[in-house]
């Protein structure tokens, strides 16, 4: 780049000492550089004469690709600074609609008071199949989410946010709401939802398969969030959700109960997840900076021994 720079100067002023003025070099020295460049390309840049140089049919040609490639390298500088500054840039996370709606409803909102001009994009994906696609191919700079009980690749890193834990919830007006004690016994023959039907052979299941009982059939299998909502709401119905779901459920209007009966056997990991030799933007690693204290924040809210008190 500096030769290309020097035969513009060379051109503007048609005199090699000239040009050597402008770049504050010695005049042997910018006529070793063009030797050099004439030697590597095999042809003759420049007419030397009485008046001083000019181009010849061959410089022309590459001057004219050297203003080019020196205006889009003046161009990727600049972007490069706007990468570089924290308060610029883009951030493309992958997560979890419940996360999405959850954690990341409260990280972005906090994240977007302190760096207004970022751009935010979140990318349906999951953690727990272990592949994270998405990451690999840069369709997102981090993902969000439960981890998988399978090994961790290794070309990618994890970091744990928080540990997640799982309740058994209904509507306040349920009747089981205005019970101070019950089991999970006492709920076999009651209405269930579930998100998915991989749910069925996971949380759910668990759940039940740890307090010694045989996992009944959910009577719905719905994963929009409005209509588990409206059913929730209804006091009819009953689910068991992490923290992030009931986070991407409650409002300032609907308040899910959780019940008293102890989870703890399905606190999951939440953690987040990069590619261990890609480098991050600035921006990227703010948002992950504010991702922990937001999910410790969450995390608290809805703290086991306070919620079941």
């Amino acid at each position: 780049m500096r030769d290309l720079e020097l035969l513009t100067a060379i051109s503007r002023h048609g005199s090699l000492a000239k040009a050597a003025q402008e770049l504050a070099v010695s005049q042997p020295a910018v006529s070793k550089a063009i030797a050099e460049l004439e030697a590597g390309l095999g042809v003759r840049l420049l007419d030397r004469n009485t008046r001083g140089a000019e181009l010849t049919i061959y410089g022309t040609l590459l001057l004219r690709s050297a203003d080019a490639t020196l205006n889009e390298l003046q161009q990727c500088l600049r972007d490069l600074d706007a990468l570089a500054d924290p308060s610029t840039g883009e951030v493309r996370v992958g997560a979890p609609e419940p996360v999405a709606a959850g954690l990341l409803t409260d990280a972005v909102e906090h994240f977007i008071r302190l760096y207004p001009r970022v751009f935010i994009e979140i990318v349906p994906a999951s953690t727990l199949a272990g592949e994270f696609r998405e990451l690999r191919e840069r369709k997102v700079d981090l993902m969000v989410g439960r981890m998988s009980r399978k090994a961790v690749p290794d070309d990618v890193k994890t970091e744990l946010l928080v540990v997640e834990q799982r309740f058994v919830v209904t509507g306040t007006q349920s009747q089981w709401a205005r019970r101070r004690k019950v089991e999970l016994s006492d709920l076999v023959d009651a209405q269930w939802i579930i998100a998915t039907p991989e749910e069925a052979d996971t949380a759910f299941r668990d759940a039940f398969q740890s307090h010694g009982l045989a996992p009944p059939r959910a009577q719905i299998i719905a994963q929009p969030t409005q209509l588990r909502r409206k059913l929730l709401e209804s006091g009819e119905f009953l689910a068991i959700l992490s923290v992030p779901a009931i986070r991407s459920l409650e409002s300032e209007r609907f308040h899910l109960k959780l019940l008293p009966i102890n989870l703890s056997m399905l606190d999951t990991p939440t953690s987040v997840v990069t590619m261990r030799n890609r480098t991050l933007s600035p921006a990227v690693e703010r948002f992950i900076e504010i991702l922990g204290p937001v999910a410790s924040a969450l995390a608290k809210k809805y703290d086991r021994g306070r919620s079941l008190a």
